[in-house]
């Protein structure tokens, strides 16, 4: 139910008091009433509840959902139907719509059925607010959502699990613009691993630019190679190097990818950055070791001799 409904409801049970009316101890059940027959039609939880919490009045609804009769209700302690953690977030949820009449709060409560499962209620109130200015109690609803509690469950279960996965890989996953500076949007923690800066700091550039760190001679060969790949929409490999915080050089293999709207429009960049540099500078030993004889640390022959012919 919206909100518009809660509003009409609350009006309809200030002004006719067709369930309630005030007893000694509170807000109590007047005889079954017209209206009250048609709410019990409803899916929806419709509940009445005094100052103090307790539900005073529910249609049937809510024992076709928890199993607690209505009659057996009234008579019940909050804590027999609401989970031990939900209890005060009940009496804390309730008192916000008592100081902001107009305001509809919303807030997924755990309740507990008469066999002790939980069942997951969107709960919706209005306070009751006399022609003296003051709280009667509440009306409200309660709305079962256990199926979208569990697909949320579930989708944070899976981004916490990316987020394991993406943050134990040795090197940095990023999200960034495209423009010169690399402006980056998202960076994982390997970031700090690689260039020995937290992600804060090159997010949104706010300490400085991912740009910032790529070598200067190698700035514009990483933005042509970058653009290259984007213009003609295929994904992109190089190596280029960085100075990390400490100052040290590193190679890097960057490997990633244009990211674009179903329309064909850029959002940016995305990819993931390794240190290579191990891999590098053996790659770069070996290529001088098949250049030069070990034992005499002259050229080899063969080289030499090529050489040779190239000069003359």
């Amino acid at each position: 139910m919206g909100n518009a409904t809660i509003k009409q409801l609350s009006e309809i049970l200030a002004r006719a008091g067709s369930l309630l009316e005030t007893g000694p101890s509170g807000l109590v059940p007047t005889q079954p009433h017209l209206f009250e027959l048609l709410l019990d039609t409803i899916e929806t939880i419709v509940f009445v509840a005094d100052t103090d919490g307790r539900l005073r009045y529910a249609n049937a609804a809510w024992e076709r959902l928890t199993g607690f009769s209505p009659a057996d209700t009234r008579g019940l302690p909050n804590a027999y139907y609401l989970h031990p953690r939900d209890q005060d977030r009940w009496i804390r949820f309730l008192d916000a719509s008592k100081r902001d009449p107009e305001g509809h709060p919303v807030l997924v409560l755990r309740f507990l059925t008469r066999s002790g499962e939980t069942v997951y209620l969107e709960a919706s109130a209005q306070g009751l607010i006399s022609n003296d200015n003051n709280c009667r109690g509440f009306v409200g609803t309660l709305s079962e959502v256990g199926n979208r509690v569990q697909q949320e469950n579930i989708r944070e279960a899976s981004h916490r699990t990316l987020d394991i996965l993406i943050n134990n890989l040795p090197g940095l996953v990023y999200r960034c613009r495209n423009n010169r500076q690399w402006t980056m949007e998202y960076m994982s923690k390997g970031c700090e691993a690689l260039t020995g800066y937290p992600a804060e700091a090159l997010v949104n550039n706010k300490q400085l630019t991912y740009a910032d760190l790529i070598l200067p001679q190698e700035r514009e060969q990483v933005w042509e190679h970058v653009q290259a790949a984007v213009r003609e929409n295929r994904p992109f490999e190089l190596m280029y190097r960085i100075q990390t915080a400490s100052g040290d050089v590193k190679w890097v293999l960057e490997r990633g990818h244009g990211n674009f709207y179903t329309s064909g429009e850029l959002l940016g960049v995305e990819g993931f950055i390794t240190d290579i540099t191990r891999e590098r500078h053996e790659q770069l030993r070996l290529r001088g070791d098949s250049l030069y004889d070990s034992a005499s640390e002259l050229p080899r022959r063969r080289y030499f001799s090529i050489a040779s012919k190239w000069h003359c």
